[in-house]
């Protein structure tokens, strides 16, 4: 993405050209103990990974955790959720289910416009009485694996006919220097595509894909029924759930480019 185009992106749907999509999901993913949660007979399921390059320049005065405290405002802020949004809080929310009872310390956010834009939801708070955090992480010297930032949202429950996670992330260059593989989770042990061709393998590095100073922000998408062992409805409406995804993910990165834009103006006013 071109530095100069930044300043329209936030109001058109520019950004929409530079959403990258692939199916399946990284091995770190799969093999998380949050989908282990959710579908702990790892029935049939489907991943796809949303991602966008944005240059340094852009957002690398935001933490990591700044980034994605306004990736969340915009993914369930923004007008793209709002239908569910209305339907959540009409009810709908108990029919789907949280993974887990939210604690004392948790946030309860009924309010979209409440989220924070500056720091990440506490483990166990819930959006819309749906989707409940269960994992996040911000690399540090105690904890230096994985070398990238994420936040994990699920609805849904283990017993329940359709449950689900969305991972945000963030990666910065020093952690884009090696490939990342995108698996089929049906597969996640193949590495080797002319072994099975159903594996979705995807290697990035930062010679062939990406400049030396790029941010990328992810999408990390994964939806199963975790009762039926042969898959039923929930997992094949893929084509509506990556699209509606992709808009959301649009959301969530346009919230992030406008508060780098903000947060530039203001270090310089």
């Amino acid at each position: 993405i071109k530095t100069k185009a930044m300043g329209s992106m936030t109001s058109s749907l520019t950004l929409l050209r530079f959403i990258h999509l692939s199916p399946g999901a990284s091995k770190d993913y799969l093999s998380s103990h949050t989908l282990t949660l959710l579908n702990p007979h790892t029935y049939p399921s489907n991943a796809d990974t949303l991602s966008i390059h944005l240059p340094s320049s852009a957002i690398s005065h935001l933490s990591d955790e700044r980034i994605l405290a306004l990736f969340t405002k915009g993914f369930f802020g923004g007008p793209i959720f709002r239908i569910e949004s209305w339907l959540l809080r009409a009810g709908l929310w108990k029919i789907i289910g949280i993974p887990q009872e939210a604690t004392q310390a948790a946030q309860q956010i009924w309010d979209v416009s409440k989220i924070s834009t500056e720091r990440m939801l506490p483990l166990y708070s819930t959006v819309e009485g749906a989707f409940q955090v269960l994992e996040s992480h911000l690399p540090s010297e105690e904890h230096h694996h994985p070398q990238y930032s994420f936040i994990d949202f699920s609805y849904g429950t283990s017993t329940s006919h359709f449950a689900g996670n969305h991972r945000f992330i963030v990666r910065r260059p020093s952690s884009l220097s090696s490939p990342w593989q995108l698996l089929d989770p049906q597969h996640p042990q193949s590495a080797n595509p002319s072994e099975d061709e159903e594996v979705a393998l995807l290697q990035e590095s930062m010679t062939d894909s990406l400049c030396k100073d790029d941010v990328e922000i992810r999408l990390e998408m994964y939806y199963c029924d975790p009762i039926h062992p042969k898959g039923t409805w929930a997992t094949k409406v893929n084509w509506f759930h990556t699209l509606y995804g992709r808009l959301l993910f649009w959301e969530g990165v346009r919230r992030v480019v406008r508060g780098g834009e903000e947060e530039r103006q203001r270090k310089q006013a």
